[in-house]
């Protein structure tokens, strides 16, 4: 099983963009091929403990049987159309994949 986590930081935060881009993200990846699992949520505004991160504004937590359909995940033309879509509003991204 691969794990892809994506962590996003907005420019942009105003409540219409950002609600925005929380309903495009939730939706735009759910039925591509191949995905087993596919969640979106916001960070916790009031999680005080400094262990935790706090350096982003949305979580996209996704799951895929092997490395080769997350490879055809991240090329397919919904994902490519999701980025270029959004891609002006990141201020920052962070990705990390791992194997479970």
């Amino acid at each position: 099983m691969m794990i892809h986590t994506v962590f996003f930081t907005l420019k942009d935060k105003t409540p219409a963009v950002f609600n925005a881009f929380v309903e495009d993200t939730k939706t735009f990846g759910k039925d591509i091929p191949g995905t087993v699992f596919f969640q979106v949520g916001t960070r916790l505004p009031d999680q005080k403990d400094p262990i935790y991160d706090q350096d982003f504004d949305v979580m996209l937590v996704s799951t895929f049987p092997d490395a080769k359909t997350l490879d055809a995940y991240l090329v397919h033309p919904d994902h490519v159309a999701y980025c270029e879509r959004n891609g002006n509003n990141w201020a920052n991204i962070r990705i990390a994949d791992a194997q479970g």
